[in-house]
């Protein structure tokens, strides 16, 4: 059992430094008032001896009221005019005032050494200014050469080029045009010289117009093709070196001015970095201070963390006392907030997840049953623990959910038993284990019938380490036969060679019955009552007896039921009974701390 929420003061002093006071243990302390806005404190109102109002006006001008219950330690941290953020403590009950007087001493000093680096640096400012306007004319004139070197340059790829490059496409359609005319003028001069209608020569001159016109339109097209190849890529050359040369000239300016300020530069980043440095040095030192006096973050009482080492002296927390930087100092728990860490063996994480339900038994409180819910599932195994380091379990973390006045009388360390439900099933019809069989993917029991053992094919569902659910196959009130492996031994080893080899069936050990007589011989088989069982039958007996160990015996076929931690499905009774194995019926059944079990019929757990 611990707290929720447990919160550690330790120093954050550098070094060590000596507890001038500190809040006596056992001390109800109260959470701290922090502001809800960004803004400046106006006022701070005297409301009696027990309560303050602290004013804080944000930039918008609403100003926010934060009252403050004044308890014998509650202190407030700040003063009018102060300028605080949203989440800054206001005030708060002092748990512990460190020694803060040296630091004090060197934050005046400190504070010499920033004004004069700031002084350095407001000079090194205005050379930088000063040498910088001296060359913005330079760097004016070769910026303008090289704004008009990329107007020309975007002149000719947007507008001269494409001009061009149109013209020509028109003629190259004016060639093709006349092209188009010549062909018909030839086909149809042709035509008709065959019939005697136009000579030779006639045919001969169409023939040459054809001609003429083609070349007219290659020539078009070679002058298009000389441009867009060649003349297009020397001038864009041309425009685009004129372009680049003029930004080198202008960089080249820029770096006349850069080589020339350089020194003023230097000086400036030298004494920026000094400021810096000493400002940083005097934050850490008001920081350190602020850190001599420890406020509560939250309600809770307070306990001192003292300190027990094998070999040395226990460190007790007292007025006095030096401590260093990150020990602890106090222990806030808070008690309204409550959990448990369960440890969750690795066989069971998979059924757990956030926000399951929780049954939870404290050995200090034996006649109570708290409720919770799975609140994180660690996602990494924890270390062994001897003789077990191959163990592999995990930590769940069950938040209390019950009413804030009963778990403020849990305290931490308390043991608890933890039952987590996993499902809750009703209607379920199920057997125990020991009456399947199992032969590669098939599953069989043997049903006590009238006119003997009668083997019967089933298909099972959800189980758990003492039932299997039945799907198909079994009725509600029939006979089943446990172990039949002892008694059908030919039979089974028939279907395991028509089958195939059988799966590992991970079947509990039957509990052993009474003493058998010397040599071992198995009992005879003993059916069990059909129907819904009160409770179920435990592992390997059958409800009209038990056989003795080895023997094969009935059990029985019931309906609904809960899962008990370790995975046993107890079948719903009008008197809730103990897990199969543990007692008389009539009691809640008994779980191990943080064990859930394989999802299944009724509630699991």
């Amino acid at each position: 059992m611990e707290s929720q929420s447990n919160v550690t003061l330790k120093s954050r002093v550098e070094g060590t430094t000596t507890i001038i006071w500190i809040i006596p243990e056992g001390t109800l302390v109260q959470p701290p008032v922090a502001s809800q806005i960004d803004g400046e404190v106006v006022a701070i109102r005297d409301e009696g001896k027990k309560k303050k109002t602290i004013l804080v006006r944000g930039s918008d001008g609403k100003t926010v009221a934060h009252p403050v219950k004044m308890g014998e330690y509650t202190v407030v941290l700040v003063k009018k005019g102060d300028q605080v953020t949203a989440g800054q403590y206001l005030a708060g009950d002092l748990c512990v005032q460190l020694d803060s007087s040296e630091l004090e001493e060197r934050e005046k000093q400190q504070q010499i050494s920033v004004t004069r680096a700031k002084a350095d640096l407001e000079k090194a400012q205005k050379d930088v200014e000063l040498k910088r306007t001296q060359m913005e004319s330079e760097i004016a004139s070769a910026q303008l050469a090289y704004e008009l070197a990329q107007l020309d340059l975007e002149n000719y790829t947007s507008g001269e080029y494409q001009q061009q490059v149109d013209e020509i496409k028109g003629r190259i359609l004016v060639a093709q045009q006349e092209l188009n005319q010549a062909l018909e003028d030839y086909e149809f001069v042709k035509r008709v010289a065959k019939k005697g209608y136009k000579s030779q020569k006639e045919l001969e001159t169409a023939r040459i117009a054809v001609v003429k016109a083609q070349n007219t339109l290659e020539t078009e097209k070679g002058r298009l093709r000389v441009l867009e190849e060649f003349t297009y890529k020397r001038t864009l050359k041309e425009y685009t070196e004129n372009a680049a040369e003029a930004k080198r000239q202008l960089e080249r300016a820029r770096l006349r001015r850069d080589a020339e300020m350089a020194q003023v530069v230097a000086e400036f980043e030298a004494r920026k970095l000094m400021y810096q440095l000493e400002l940083d040095k005097l934050k850490r030192y008001q920081q350190q201070i602020e850190a001599c006096r420890m406020i509560a973050p939250q309600a809770g009482q307070v306990v001192y963390a003292n300190q027990t080492y094998r070999r040395s002296q226990p460190e007790v927390i007292e007025a006095g006392t030096v401590v260093r930087e990150n020990q602890e100092i106090i222990k806030l728990p808070d008690f309204s907030q409550m959990k448990v860490d369960a440890r969750i063996h690795e066989s069971k994480i998979s059924d757990l997840r956030p926000g399951l339900p929780a049954l939870i038994r404290i050995d200090a409180f034996p006649d109570r049953v708290f409720h919770g819910v799975v609140d994180t599932v660690s996602s990494v195994p924890l270390p062994g623990r001897w003789p077990n380091f191959d163990l592999k379990e995990y930590e769940a973390s069950i938040r209390i959910t019950d009413d804030t006045t009963q778990i403020e009388q849990l305290k931490p360390g308390l043991t608890a038993n933890v039952e987590i439900i996993i499902d809750q099933r009703e209607g379920v019809l199920q057997v125990p284990v020991q009456a399947i069989v199992t032969v590669g993917d098939l599953h069989f029991a043997y049903v006590l019938t009238e006119k003997g053992p009668e083997r019967r094919r089933i298909k099972i569902g959800d189980t758990n380490d003492t039932h299997m659910e039945i799907l198909d196959g079994l009725t509600e009130g029939e006979e089943v036969i446990l172990n039949p492996r002892t008694k059908f031994a030919a039979e089974i080893a028939e279907l395991e060679a028509k089958f195939g080899k059988p799966k590992e069936e991970k079947v509990p050990a039957v509990p052993p019955g009474k003493p058998g007589k010397v040599g071992g011989h198995a009992g005879p088989t003993v059916p069990g009552k059909a129907g819904r069982a009160a409770r179920p039958p435990r592992k390997g007996v059958g409800a009209a007896g038990g056989p003795r160990p080895g023997a094969a015996g009935p059990g029985r076929a019931g309906r609904g039921g809960r899962k008990g931690p370790q995975g046993a499905r107890i079948p719903r009774a009008k008197k809730r009974g103990p897990a199969p194995g543990v007692g008389p019926a009539g009691g809640r059944p008994k779980s191990k701390p943080g064990h859930p079990a394989r999802r299944g019929g009724g509630n699991a757990a």
